[in-house]
């Protein structure tokens, strides 16, 4: 799961120290108290355990197929004029350590493991920022290496979202919601639309 950090109020009275490009947005507001970090709990109970401690907004966490990493959304990063478009993540469980698959290549809207575990099927609108009406489909090596672009779906930047939010892998088929409750099944292997 995702939380927020216990962090103190600012006190109105003293300047606010600015530590990132953008340290305010609108409907969040200041950004550092809005911090999100993965967090695990031992399914027979216990203290939550934070697996991420950095300056991001990191969400939408997914489990790898063997359970020994989650994969995840880091937006918002301090170093970057870029920070609303999330890059991609992979936390190990056991010991915390944190890598990035892909740096900043576009707006990412969404990934999910395949079940290979191997790779990432990944959704983003644009290369590098570039054509944003895209959506792009791509398979990512976890371990290394450049996307391989499978297909892309034109004028959907208003649908986006929409679209992501429900994706899910089922063998070589990628399910997603769209508008209107209904469901879109995707030939991974051919970018084919049914």
């Amino acid at each position: 799961f995702t939380a927020g950090r216990p962090v103190d109020p600012p006190d109105p009275t003293k300047p606010y120290r600015v530590t990132r490009h953008i340290y305010r947005f609108d409907s969040i507001g200041y950004l550092d108290p809005a911090v999100q970090d993965i967090y695990v709990i031992p399914a027979e109970g216990g203290e939550a355990r934070a697996l991420t401690d950095d300056p991001c907004i990191n969400a939408n966490p997914r489990w790898s197929p063997d359970g020994t990493e989650i994969l995840y959304l880091a937006s918002m990063q301090p170093d970057s004029h870029r920070g609303m478009h999330p890059r991609l993540r992979v936390v190990t469980v056991s010991n915390c350590q944190t890598r990035e698959v892909v740096g900043d290549w576009g707006a990412v809207y969404g990934a999910q493991w395949l079940p290979d575990g191997k790779r990432i099927l990944a959704a983003w609108a644009g290369d590098s920022g570039q054509n944003e009406d895209e959506l792009n489909f791509a398979v990512i090596p976890v371990g290394g290496g450049s996307p391989v672009k499978l297909f892309k779906i034109p004028d959907v930047k208003e649908a986006a979202t929409r679209l992501i939010v429900g994706m899910a892998v089922n063998g070589e088929n990628l399910f997603l919601s769209g508008k209107d409750g209904e469901f879109l099944k995707l030939d991974l292997r051919t970018g084919a639309i049914k």
